[in-house]
């Protein structure tokens, strides 16, 4: 795969969704990794779900400010304003953490 390394299956969370494909960035010889692992979070877990997803908007310096995550049954719903095309992918990337593609830095 010249490089490239599919993630596939499943975590219990979003910060074990990171953490995955930050290890596999680390073996030797990956220079990308294509992030296909599903977060599986129990429906009745809607208040972690909001706080990983909230966590997350915070984290990405592109995502505007007063753009928030809440959840109802395990779904996501992001709300507030993202003024160019660019913020608001931004602010979905960051709250949807499946099917991601990124570069590995070294």
């Amino acid at each position: 795969m010249n490089g490239g390394l599919a993630l596939n299956g499943s975590v219990p969370s979003y910060p074990r969704y990171r953490e995955a494909a930050t290890a596999a960035c680390r073996a030797q010889d990956v220079t990308s990794v294509h992030n296909l692992l599903t977060v599986v979070v129990p429906p009745s877990d809607d208040p972690t779900l909001t706080t990983a997803a909230n966590n997350a908007l915070a984290l990405n310096i592109t995502v505007p400010d007063g753009v928030e995550a809440t959840t109802s049954d395990g779904n996501v719903r992001l709300t507030g304003t993202a003024r160019h095309g660019s913020t608001h992918k931004a602010a979905v990337g960051s709250a949807e953490p499946n099917g991601r593609t990124g570069r590995c830095s070294r």
